[in-house]
This record gives C-alpha cells, sequence and structure tokens, in this order.
C-alpha cells in the first residue's frame, strides 16, 4: 500500500480523525506499516509556491510544512515502543533547533486543529445535518449555533475552498446583520476562500463582504486576523480587486482595530521578522506596500499623496504592535529610501537608533539584517547607528545568519562603494565583536564578489577576479581586517583559503597576503576540494602546497580523500617540491594509511 493512500495525514476537515488512526497503525506490530507512515511524515504536505511567490512567501509555506510534520513526529515519538527512526529524529531535531518554542498539547488535546473548553458551546452531534448538505437559512442556523465547535468548522472550511459561491452568500448575510456574526464563522470561511484561488470577480464579492462588516466585528481578533491576511493575498494580484479607494478604506478600519490592542511582546527568540510575517499588521503592511508597488514609482519620486497617510499611521510610536509594521517596512528599506528619501530619514530610520529604544532598535535591526540591501546614499543616512548594533550583548541577540549579513553588509561598503570613507578604528571593531562563524560569513560574501557571476559564464573572464583581488579586495582586507592571532580561527581560515583558490594569475601573491590568516582544520574542509578541483596544482604547485601545509594537520592528513591527487600534480608540475618538508609530510602519512 502507497504511503501517501494510507491515511489521509494531512486532512483539514478530518484532522482528529486522521492522527488517531494514525496513532493507532503505529502502535501496531507491522515495521512495513511503520516504515510507510514515517515516509510519509518526512515527505510532507504538498504546500507548493505560487510562481509569482515572494521570498517572505516561501518562508511562510516551509513553517507550516515544519509545524505539519513536527506535530505528527511528536506524537509518534510519545508512543514507545517503536522509536522513531534516526531519519525521523533528525528531522525532528532539526525542527525544533530552528523553531525551539514549538509545542504540542497534552493527550488528545494534541489531535484537534484547535481545543475549546466552554460550557456554553453547543455541540453537534452525529444526527445533525451535514453542514456541507446545507443551504440558505438552515446552514446561517447551523454554523451559528455551531461557531464554537471547531470540527464543524473544520468541516466548513474544507467545503468552501470547493464551493466558494456558497460561500460568500453566508458572508454576504453576515455582513448586513448589526453584530455581524460570529467571528469563527468569518475565519473559517476566509480561510477556506485563501485556498479556493478565486477568480476576481469572488475575490471582489469577499473584499465587499468586508468592507461592509459592521464595527462590533472589528473588535473580534478572529475576525481581524482573517481579514487582514485576506487583504493581503487580494494585494498579491496583478490589479487590485476592487478600486484602491475602497481598499485603503477597510486597510484603515483594520489597522485602527489593532492598535486597539494595549500591548504586544517581543518573541521569545527575537525572531521580529518571523512574528511581523504571522501578524495582522505584518499582513497590512505588506498589502499596502503591495499597492505602492503598483504605481511604478521612480526614484526620488516619493510616496504618493494617497498613501503617505497610511504609512504614517505606521510609524507612530505607539501603540507597541505598531513595530511589526515598522519590522515590515524595514524588510524593504533600500526601496523605500530610493522612492522618498525625506519621509524614510524623517518617519523610519530614527526607530534603527540604538539610543532610543533598545527593544524597538532590536527588532528594526533583525528586519534590516534579514534582507539587507545598502547604496552610499542610505549608509551615510544609518552608518552611525549600523556600528552601534556590533556590541557584544547587542549582537547576542542575533543568530549567526543575521549578524553575518550585517558583516556581509560591512564588506560590501568597504569594496563596492569607494566613494565612502569608512573610519577603519569602527569596521575593525565590529569584526572583533562578530561571533566566529558571522566573520567567515562576511569572507564568503567578498568570495562570492569577486566570483560574480564567473560560474554561469560561457568564459569565465578570470582576469576580472585577479583585478577584483588587487584592487578592491586584498588592499580592503589589508586595511580593514584585524591582525589578532586570536582572529585566526578554522572558520575565517576555510573562507580565506577558498578566497584564494578563486584569483587565477593571482593566487601565488594571494597565498603569500593571507597565509598569516590560515591555521589547521579541524577535519575535511570544502576548501581542500574546491583546491582540487581548480587549475591551482598544476599551474601554481608551490602556492597550493602552501595551502595544504597551512590547512591540513599531520594527524589528518591521511584521512584527505583527494590529498594523493593533488600531490601527484604538484610533483608533475614541479619535482623539486618533492624534496620539500611538507610534501614529504603528507606523502608519509598517506603511505602509512596504503594510499
Amino acid at each position: 500500500m502507497d504511503s501517501g493512500e494510507m491515511i489521509p495525514l494531512w486532512s483539514i476537515p478530518a484532522r482528529k480523525e486522521a492522527l488517531d488512526l494514525m496513532v493507532a497503525l503505529w502502535g501496531s506490530d507491522d515495521t512495513q506499516v511503520h516504515d510507510q507512515l514515517v515516509a510519509a511524515i518526512l515527505a510532507g504536505p504538498e504546500l507548493r509556491p505560487e510562481s509569482h511567490a515572494s521570498p517572505d512567501d516561501v518562508i511562510r509555506l516551509q513553517r507550516a510544512r515544519d509545524r505539519e510534520v513536527f506535530e505528527r513526529l511528536l506524537l509518534l515519538k510519545r508512543i514507545a515502543p517503536p522509536d522513531l527512526p534516526p531519519a525521523a529524529l533528525s528531522e525532528l531535531d532539526r525542527i525544533q533547533a530552528n523553531y525551539p518554542n514549538w509545542r504540542i498539547d497534552d493527550g488528545d488535546r494534541a489531535h484537534f486543529s484547535f481545543w475549546m473548553e466552554s460550557s456554553h458551546a453547543r455541540d453537534i452531534d452525529v444526527g445533525e445535518p451535514d453542514v456541507r448538505d446545507l443551504r440558505g437559512q438552515k446552514l446561517l442556523d447551523t454554523l451559528i449555533a455551531g461557531h464554537q465547535n471547531g470540527e464543524l468548522l473544520d468541516v466548513w472550511r474544507g467545503f468552501v475552498a470547493e464551493n466558494p459561491h456558497r460561500a460568500l452568500a453566508v458572508l454576504h448575510v453576515l455582513s448586513h446583520r448589526p453584530d455581524g456574526g460570529p467571528a469563527e464563522i468569518w475565519r473559517a470561511t476566509l480561510w477556506g476562500l485563501r485556498r479556493a484561488k478565486l477568480s476576481m470577480h469572488f475575490t471582489r464579492r469577499a473584499l465587499n463582504a468586508l468592507a461592509k462588516a459592521p464595527e462590533a466585528l472589528l473588535r473580534a481578533p478572529e475576525f481581524v486576523m482573517a481579514a487582514a491576511d485576506a487583504l493581503h493575498e487580494a494585494s498579491k494580484r496583478e490589479r487590485l480587486p476592487v478600486v484602491e479607494a475602497v481598499f485603503l478604506s477597510l486597510w484603515e478600519r483594520l489597522v485602527d482595530a489593532i492598535t486597539l490592542t494595549p500591548h504586544d511582546e517581543a518573541p521569545e527568540d527575537n525572531d521580529w521578522v518571523f512574528k511581523a510575517l504571522n501578524s495582522p499588521i505584518g499582513d497590512l503592511t505588506e498589502a499596502i506596500l503591495n499597492v505602492l508597488f503598483k504605481h511604478e514609482l521612480r526614484t526620488g519620486q516619493g510616496l504618493p499623496s494617497e498613501l503617505r497617510r497610511h504609512f504614517d499611521k505606521l510609524t507612530r510610536p505607539a501603540p507597541p504592535v505598531l513595530r511589526l509594521g515598522r519590522v515590515m517596512l524595514v524588510t524593504r528599506l533600500a526601496y523605500l529610501y530610493a522612492v522618498d528619501r525625506e519621509w524614510v530619514t524623517r518617519q523610519l530610520l530614527p526607530f534603527m537608533d540604538w539610543n532610543r529604544s533598545e527593544e524597538e532598535a532590536t527588532a528594526q535591526w533583525h528586519a534590516y539584517a534579514s534582507h539587507p540591501r545598502i547604496n552610499a546614499e542610505l549608509w551615510s543616512a544609518f552608518a552611525t547607528y549600523f556600528f552601534d548594533t556590533f556590541a557584544a550583548e547587542r549582537l547576542a541577540k542575533f543568530d549567526e545568519r543575521l549578524s553575518g549579513n550585517l558583516a556581509s553588509i560591512l564588506m560590501a561598503v568597504g569594496v563596492e562603494l569607494p566613494q565612502v570613507s569608512l573610519p577603519l578604528e569602527k569596521v575593525r571593531e565590529a569584526i572583533r565583536a562578530l561571533p566566529p562563524l558571522a566573520r567567515s560569513q562576511a569572507i564568503s560574501w567578498l568570495r562570492d564578489f569577486m566570483k560574480g557571476t564567473q560560474d554561469d559564464a560561457a568564459q569565465p573572464d578570470k582576469s576580472r577576479t585577479d583585478l577584483l583581488w588587487r584592487e578592491r579586495v586584498h588592499p580592503w582586507i589589508e586595511r580593514a581586517w584585524p591582525r589578532e592571532r586570536a582572529l585566526v580561527e578554522h572558520h575565517t581560515s576555510q573562507q580565506f583559503a577558498m578566497l584564494a583558490v578563486v584569483t587565477d594569475a593571482a593566487f601565488e601573491e594571494a597565498v603569500t597576503a593571507l597565509e598569516p590568516r590560515l591555521a589547521s582544520l579541524p577535519q575535511w574542509g570544502y576548501a581542500i576540494d574546491e583546491l582540487a578541483d581548480s587549475a591551482h596544482p598544476t599551474q601554481h604547485p608551490r602556492g597550493t602546497l602552501r595551502v595544504l601545509s597551512k590547512l591540513i594537520p599531520a594527524n589528518l592528513a591521511g584521512q584527505i580523500d583527494r590529498l594523493r591527487e593533488m600531490l601527484e600534480r604538484i610533483a608533475l608540475a614541479n619535482p623539486l617540491l618533492t624534496e620539500e618538508i611538507a610534501y614529504r609530510r603528507f606523502d608519509e602519512a598517506l603511505r602509512a594509511e596504503g594510499r
């Protein structure tokens, strides 16, 4: 039996039944079923991004996929025996490392999409009619009566995706009720419509229903969350489904409702971008940005007057929830600065000032580091705030990827913007403050800068790489990179070696310049393979041997698969090098291993 056909593993309407069956199958003695079940879970749900999906959409889908897999693997792990196989444990470890705050409920509660306990909830028993078979007032009455019944709304949400016309009729009726009806029905219906890939006509009808929703609904977080998501989805279309004025009016109503939230706590893991992406105010900020993009503005044109006050609303200091909107704006900082330098300088950049607010600046620099873009004008506008980020206690709030992105920006300014005058001591202090992996990412950026598009070119211009090394990269390293022995680490050592490998005729001089920054590796590294793949062992045998002698310690030499291949190429290119101490040491180590 195919693992995908064993049970409806990713079913939304039948989630509880699917998880109940999954647990029962895992508790059986059939190892073949166990293997099929684990394979199906590790394959994950089919969540494919649309062709026009943004990087943020792809991140959302990946997190959604990881959450579904996480819940099922953790449920199985609770049952012993059997134990999860290594592949499943490895995937669970990866997910938990990325999302350390994720949990699932105890017992059967984890089998529900969400669990609600209320003495006033009305259960829909098996004998009642299925909402999929109902129409008109009977359908509406059943939904309203069971609006706190999660299973019923799950069934309705799945049905809506295939029958959007029935759902839109429900929203139309609810929008004309004084109280708007239960917010849970709006949420389930809108989420179902999200999966329906609505035509422009149906999307317009859904937005018109939202625009007519009474004020009472705007006090319900469930409604605001679903409505913000719907508006965001509609904004992604090539043209807006409704006139811009209607769209902006609904946007403003929702933002005003969100600002009634008294407090918004910082994420425990400081992942401000993830929190913003998964918040109503984040959805609405992305929506207004998408509207702005549709205006196809030129550099320096300025924010359109009809949109400016909406952007101003997001840059009010209070309430705290607006911070998440600013996080989304800062992910597009370079674009906004190009369009309206005066507005960004006055309204947005002050929130990146560490002296104004540590928490606010942490959020905004997280946002910038997640989508870093730079030019000389923007650099001049925020350079002071940028360098202030490189304090140990502040960098501790950034993961190594984000701090590495900030380090890469520093490298980009140094080699790509020669018109910018950098305070070199501040640059060196910033590099010292970085964690080792972030420092290695900075060097990796320099290497990618030198390579450019060479890998994709039919006839790579190797002279250009040497020119960039001699005129940009080498002078920058000499001026800006600290010379302390403590900073000669295996992470950076490998990257410096790979930087030398990228050069062509300049390889020997690159080795001479970088040799003091090379240290032995604790294990095999990519730098050794890249050196073996290059022409350097044949064209520059002496420089190759010097790099190998720095990278490979005596106790590791016998374990390097391609070392013998490189030694043979070195010997053919320059037989005299076989008498060098490093060559003989490597040769003896390989012979001792029978190679």
